[in-house]
């Protein structure tokens, strides 16, 4: 069996979700915006780094995401709940998930996401630029 390895930035992003999932009120009234994203890949083995950029199409939000030379693209909806909800359905090819963040009362987004057919989880931390 193989030992999963915990490494200083996925204990650094865990403690952070954690931390950030209990914030009781957010401050964006909309997710519109450009962010940098820090992430943990499903297992939390490996961590990575990029950008985001939420844009209003109607009663929708474009979502694009250039992560390590790659990008993804979503269409979101927002539940107004407090704390704010955004629900993201993305893709690249033939590969496709969905994600599920919320509003935090720093302006930050946090959530988790989840491929196709995958067993496991990972997890964002979308911060304004």
């Amino acid at each position: 069996m193989k030992k999963a390895k915990l490494s200083a930035t996925t204990i650094a992003i865990s403690a952070l979700l954690v931390s950030l999932m209990g914030a009781s009120s957010a401050a964006a009234s909309d997710p519109a915006g450009a962010y940098s994203v820090d992430g943990l890949n499903p297992g939390g083995e490996s961590g990575y780094t990029g950008t985001v950029t939420v844009k209003p199409t109607g009663q929708t939000f474009a979502v694009t995401w250039e992560v390590e030379g790659h990008t993804m693209e979503g269409t979101a909806v927002l539940a107004h709940v407090q704390p704010l909800v955004l629900s993201v359905a993305f893709g690249s090819g033939d590969s496709y998930g969905v994600a599920v963040l919320q509003a935090q009362a720093d302006e930050t987004w946090v959530g988790t996401w989840a491929l196709h057919g995958e067993t496991a989880y990972g997890a964002e931390v979308w911060t304004p630029q």
